[in-house]
């Protein structure tokens, strides 16, 4: 098993338990959709903001794996270990 750490921005706070950081069991050789399954199995309403209807990333929605935006990388495909930081930082827009 690999506990990963996933912090949260303030707007998401409420949807996870008022929790800004949360930690998520996986197995040792899961990805980052693994992580985002897991949550929505304890916080469901979390997991409607990261991904869409169809189980990609929403697009207003930037998540970093270890510092590295992970649409550079694998997305949901990329690998996440025992002590891996996952960080949800959502989009501004403005003009």
């Amino acid at each position: 098993m690999a506990a990963v750490t996933v912090l949260l921005p303030r707007m998401l706070v409420p949807l996870a338990g008022e929790q800004s950081r949360l930690t998520v069991s996986v197995d040792a050789d899961a990805s980052l959709g693994d992580v985002v399954v897991s949550l929505s199995e304890s916080h469901p309403a979390l997991a409607r903001r990261l991904v869409d209807e169809t189980g990609e990333l929403r697009r207003h929605v930037n998540v970093y794996v270890d510092g590295e935006e992970c649409r550079r990388l694998a997305g949901l495909a990329t690998p996440v270990a025992d002590g891996t930081a996952v960080q949800v930082i959502g989009s501004i827009a403005g003009g």
